[in-house]
């Protein structure tokens, strides 16, 4: 059997990407296939396709989110940094009126790209794009086990 296996890895960089796949999975459980029926094998190696399909469908999607995370991310650190200028600002305007004042025209874009989202708000937006980029590397971790398997 150590001969199979020697031959296997001498020529698995020759191999089309189903014969890898296999390949992968023989090398992987050397003690569990001399015990496998072909029909064994093309079973867990189809579920194992399978399952990485589904894992790299729900990447995709988490992809997307983080996208959309990282789009107005710039904005929600742009609203926290003007944020004190801007009440400042607000104090001004409530006791001396609107004349003569300029507003951070940051603050106000920021806002206005965050629905004028309030700072918890913006503070619990960027909490969350770390979470949706912590989950999209495990899902990519994982995917690249699979790959491996």
């Amino acid at each position: 059997m150590g001969d199979f296996f020697h031959k296997l890895t001498d020529n698995f960089d020759a191999f089309t990407y189903s014969q890898k796949t296999v390949a992968n999975y023989l090398i992987d459980n050397q003690d569990n296939v001399a015990f496998d029926t072909l029909e064994d094998l093309a079973e867990k190696i189809e579920a194992v396709e399978l399952e990485l399909a589904e894992r790299e469908a729900e990447y995709e999607k988490q992809k997307s989110i983080v996208r959309t995370f990282e789009e107005n991310e710039p904005f929600a650190h742009t609203y926290i940094e003007t944020y004190n200028a801007y009440m400042l600002y607000k104090e001004q305007v409530e006791k001396f009126g609107e004349e003569n004042i300029t507003i951070s025209e940051k603050h106000l874009t920021a806002k206005e790209n965050l629905n004028d989202a309030e700072l918890q708000e913006v503070r619990e937006f960027i909490r969350g794009c770390g979470q949706e980029k912590r989950e999209a590397n495990r899902q990519y971790s994982y995917i690249t086990y699979l790959h491996s398997k």
